[in-house]
């Protein structure tokens, strides 16, 4: 029979350095919580009331079950108290690696290890290389030491590559934007008390002379090459809080030299982009983008800065924004326009032609400028590409602020008249932030469905939709847009002799004096 004094107390002994063990080291021991759950099973078998038929029946007839109950206890109290005395052990010994490793050499460690070598945390710079979320950033091969390895399980391998301690390692990321990263580690043990308790990686390029020739290097390159491409770009240096200016941004810009500090930014920007310049945040792991004015030798032009923080450090480019043809949508010419409608008729289709006057452009390009209107423009027209004609709509220019849309189907069409009568058309009106500044794009609509022309040729649907665009443009009509309707002819067959006139014995001047009345 099991003492219940006795097997309280193992039990409640066991179970307390399970839990202890659990939130102190967090760890779990298998087998100790098997052997306490068989003693518990026993021994509530034994004792609660409900369940003592059931410990007759199965437990009763086995000899020395006393003992056997003891024993059990015995092993889930032992093994759970090595399990918690051995884990604390590890714990520490893990804390030690930090501690000493930290103590050291600062900053630099990239991994720490356990004795037998299991990686116990990885630095965020290294992380960011082996296990980026970015498709472009992720790491496509690892080299270490001209041997390429298996990076998804580098976590595990990382003390067998660095066989020798106090030995450098090259390691080579190569991403899959095809940008290489190479990197120099060496391992280094760590002792306390003359006993080893860890490994660490260091980043081997901690000298001061090194570091700074590699950055020289750096810098002068990224010079070359943005003034090879001989556009108007430069990039910002961290370390002299400059930006670094391209020979044709030089020109541009009217500098003299290619550093250009920030103060003198502030000052060739725009006034009214300064809190726009001076509220950019550089995200990690995220490409951020702000747009703003510099004073230049054409006036206010656009530019666009590009940041962002990577691998620990920060990159910042600044390039003009290109408007030539005010939009980077594709739009086909007056001519393709006219072909295409041809070719609808042709083919017997149901479409619509939409004829745009932009009247809201010229005003923004006089007070905002001409790449704020393009911007502008570029958003309104990608905003119609992508809502409800989407894949219905093929968009051509055919004038300065006129645009053409040829609109596939009557339900489409049908579907804008309802968003004009609505007051909700994409089309007629869109308020647009352009780096938060509200611009207001408004537009004058004339349409024409196909099967409304009477007449089924290119050049007379073509006309009724310039008629449209002609009366919506109109300062005395009531709305912005107007829609043809086709004109039905009315003839009419008059009998003089049904309207009781003959003008052979009629007197005509008293007939008209009778109409006049």
């Amino acid at each position: 029979m099991l003492d219940p004094i006795l097997s309280f107390a193992g039990l409640g002994l066991a179970f307390g350095f399970i839990v202890a063990n659990i939130i102190g080291n967090k760890k779990t021991c298998v087998v100790s919580i098997i052997f306490f759950v068989i003693a518990l099973v026993v021994h509530l078998a034994k004792h609660v009331q409900q369940l003592q038929t059931y410990y007759n029946q199965f437990l009763g007839n086995i000899p020395y079950l006393k003992l056997i109950g003891f024993g059990i206890i015995g092993l889930a109290l032992i093994i759970s108290l090595i399990s918690y005395i051995t884990a604390a052990k590890k714990k520490n010994e893990e804390a030690v690696v930090f501690r000493q490793a930290k103590l050291l050499e600062n900053t630099n460690v990239l991994v720490y290890m356990s004795p037998n070598g299991r990686v116990l945390q990885i630095s965020k710079k290294l992380n960011e290389l082996l296990h980026n979320s970015q498709k472009e950033l992720a790491l496509k091969t690892l080299t270490i030491n001209d041997e390429v390895v298996d990076h998804k399980k580098i976590d595990k391998n990382l003390f067998k590559y660095g066989k020798k301690t106090n030995e450098p390692m090259l390691f080579q990321f190569l991403l899959n934007n095809n940008l290489t990263i190479n990197m120099k580690m060496v391992k280094k043990e760590v002792y306390l008390s003359r006993k080893l308790v860890g490994y660490i990686l260091l980043d081997a390029m901690t000298s001061v002379d090194e570091c700074n020739e590699n950055m020289t290097n750096l810098k002068r390159s990224f010079y070359i090459y943005f003034d090879l491409m001989d556009e108007p770009v430069a990039f910002f240096d961290e370390d002299q809080k400059n930006y670094v200016a391209s020979r044709n941004l030089m020109e541009f810009l009217r500098v003299e030299e290619n550093q250009i500090p920030l103060d003198q930014m502030r000052q060739i920007m725009h006034p009214d982009d300064l809190p726009i310049f001076d509220g950019k945040k550089v995200e990690t792991d995220k490409y951020s983008r702000i747009q703003y004015r510099l004073s230049t030798k054409t006036g206010y032009s656009w530019f666009e800065e590009g940041s962002g923080n990577f691998f620990g450090k920060n990159f910042t480019v600044l390039k003009k924004i290109k408007v030539e043809d005010g939009s980077n949508l594709t739009f086909g010419t007056y001519k393709a326009f006219v072909s295409q409608v041809e070719a609808n008729i042709e083919a017997k289709k149901t479409f619509a032609i939409a004829l745009l006057n932009l009247h809201s452009i010229p005003e923004l390009s006089q007070t905002k400028g001409k790449e704020f209107a393009n911007i502008a423009l570029t958003k309104y027209f990608a905003k119609i590409n992508n809502g409800v004609l989407k894949d219905q709509v093929q968009m051509y220019k055919i004038g300065a602020i006129e645009y053409a849309l040829i609109i596939e189907g009557q339900e489409y069409f049908e579907l804008l008249i309802r968003d004009f009568n609505n007051n909700v058309s994409e089309i007629m009106m869109q308020e647009i932030y352009v780096n938060k500044v509200l611009a207001r794009v408004e537009a004058q609509v004339g349409m024409v469905l196909s099967k409304d022309i009477s007449n089924p040729e290119a050049r007379a649907m073509i006309k009724a939709a310039f008629d449209s665009l002609k009366e919506a443009t109109d300062p005395e009509f009531l709305k912005d847009y107007s829609i043809y309707q086709p004109k039905e002819e009315i003839s009419l067959d008059y009998s003089l002799q049904d309207l009781g006139i003959d003008f052979e014995k009629d007197d005509l001047k008293q007939f008209m004096e009778d109409v006049k009345k």
